[in-house]
């Protein structure tokens, strides 16, 4: 005759990671309700799913969604529940942390991979700089503003020539 283990024979508990017991833990299972009406939909397993989605990348949105709730709900969640709302920063910063450490992977054999991080790392001092012509139609706008306050519209034009000029002459970023 077998000897039958305590807890042999029953359904396991999938293996958490520690992300997921903070979760759980920041989120107590729902109390009994004494009044009839919907159950809350904040539960531990719909904050795990939101804190999974906010590490994977996604926006508050779209782990709402993951989550079957609505934005405003999450938002409320995150207002209610600090413990959460910690958890859910930690989460992003897990998700871009993670994304930059792919680049920096990728950077090592592409190039273009530690270029895209410089540019938006420090924007200031390596970000494209392309120069973009911007034509305005200022001649148009003269007129419509000489017809309106009954100005001249070659002044007009020549004042926004100047300044023009001006902005031109300004040193760069």
């Amino acid at each position: 005759m077998r000897v039958v283990e305590p807890g042999e024979g029953q359904p396991q508990e999938p293996q958490r990671e520690p992300w997921e017991l903070e979760v759980l833990e920041a989120i107590p299972a729902p109390a009994k309700r004494k009044t009839k009406g919907m159950p809350t939909k904040r539960t531990p397993e719909r904050a795990v799913a939101v804190i999974k989605a906010l590490r994977n990348g996604g926006t508050m949105e779209s782990a709402a969604g993951y989550a079957g709730i609505s934005r405003m709900t999450l938002w409320e969640w995150k207002r209610d529940v600090p413990a959460l709302a910690l958890l859910m920063e930690q989460a992003e910063t897990f998700a871009e942390q993670s994304l930059v450490d792919d680049i920096r992977t990728a950077g090592r054999t592409t190039w273009q991979a530690s270029a895209f991080l410089l540019e938006r790392r420090w924007a200031k001092r390596w970000a494209r700089r392309d120069k973009t012509d911007v034509t305005i139609e200022t001649k148009r706008y003269a007129k419509q503003l000489a017809d309106k306050y009954g100005l001249d519209e070659a002044e007009i034009i020549a004042r926004a020539e100047e300044l023009v000029a001006a902005a031109q002459s300004l040193p760069k970023d």
